[in-house]
């Protein structure tokens, strides 16, 4: 069903407002992958991400979710960002430098106005290649912002190899700093 989705365009991007919460300012935003069934409505990203993980669909998946996402950027005012999540299967399993790339290339966006976000996760399962790819993007010009940091194995020492400009530590983590 999910090919037939992709190909039926049932998936959509919704933007979440990434805000500074100094002044209120939007400096923009993060696409959302949301899947609107014919016949069984929404069903959440937890139902379908994994599925299309196990079964190698996540490249697909994420490659049109990386190139509407870029579409999508160049008509918002020049000064706001698209940050784009990638599963962890996508980013060490896929050719997620090249997936970048022609993103870049076939829409002209500014480089400097994508951020791809990866889990914590994503760098306790190979330190080394996540540092090689992370490098990589970073010298196509985007910005690397570590998600959920604190649900997992956090260390901060893994963090010291890669580039990344932002930290989003996870609300549970958060929630519990007093104690």
């Amino acid at each position: 069903e999910l090919r037939g989705a992709l190909k039926r365009g049932d998936f959509s991007l919704y933007y979440q407002p990434q805000v500074n919460i100094l002044d209120g300012s939007v400096l923009g935003y993060e696409a959302l992958l949301r899947w609107k069934h014919p016949t069984k409505g929404y069903i959440p990203p937890l139902d379908f991400i994994q599925v299309a993980e196990e079964n190698g669909f996540i490249n697909t998946l994420g490659r049109w979710a990386i190139l509407q996402a870029c579409r999508d950027a160049i008509t918002m005012p020049e000064h706001l960002t698209v940050s784009v999540n990638l599963s962890p299967m996508q980013f060490l399993n896929g050719d997620i430098l090249k997936t970048v790339e022609d993103a870049l290339c076939k829409t002209g966006l500014d480089p400097a106005r994508l951020e791809l976000e990866v889990t914590e996760s994503t760098l306790i399962e190979d330190r080394t290649k996540a540092a090689e790819l992370f490098q990589g993007l970073s010298k196509l010009g985007t910005s690397i912002a570590i998600d959920d940091f604190g649900t997992g194995y956090s260390n901060l020492g893994y963090l010291a190899d890669i580039p990344f400009k932002k930290l989003k530590i996870d609300k549970s983590f958060i929630d519990r700093i007093e104690t």
